[in-house]
């Protein structure tokens, strides 16, 4: 895994992942670490963990298609007041529009379609780009997080 981070306050950083489901820990591990380090709680650390989880599974095995000479790109930034990720795969992409809703009952019958609905239920904003293989994640700090220290 290559990657920068830079700065101190905010924090940034870009890097890349191989296209294995086996990576997942190490894939997150930057982006928990600095937001742990930025004063972000237990509930905070806890939606972005399961967010992450999501958006880099989705892009390895829906985007890449476990295609190992193939990267998911990683992006984020994080000040005193929200985090920013973004995860970008090599794929065709999708329609988000296009996914049934998970809470319905023909969307509680489909095998997939529930990660998208999970990641607005953890995250404060959810954008996808056009072509819909980037996914770019904010969550604002909630009242009580501590400063960094």
């Amino acid at each position: 895994m290559e990657k920068l981070v830079s700065g101190s306050s905010p924090v940034s950083g870009q890097y890349q992942v191989p296209s294995r489901l086996e990576d997942l820990t190490d894939a997150k591990r930057p982006i928990l670490e600095a937001a742990g380090k930025a004063g972000y709680l237990e509930e905070d650390l806890t939606a972005i963990n399961l967010a992450l989880e999501e958006a880099l599974t989705n892009a390895i095995r829906h985007g890449n298609r476990e295609d190992t000479a193939k990267a998911v790109f990683v992006e984020f930034e994080i000040d005193g007041q929200e985090i920013r990720f973004s995860v970008r795969d090599e794929g065709n992409g999708f329609d988000v529009a296009g996914l049934p809703d998970a809470r319905s009952p023909s969307g509680k019958r489909k095998p997939c379609g529930r990660g998208v609905f999970l990641l607005r239920a953890y995250m404060d904003e959810v954008l996808y780009n056009e072509k819909g293989n980037r996914v770019t994640l904010a969550r604002r700090k909630r009242p009580g997080t501590a400063e960094p220290g």
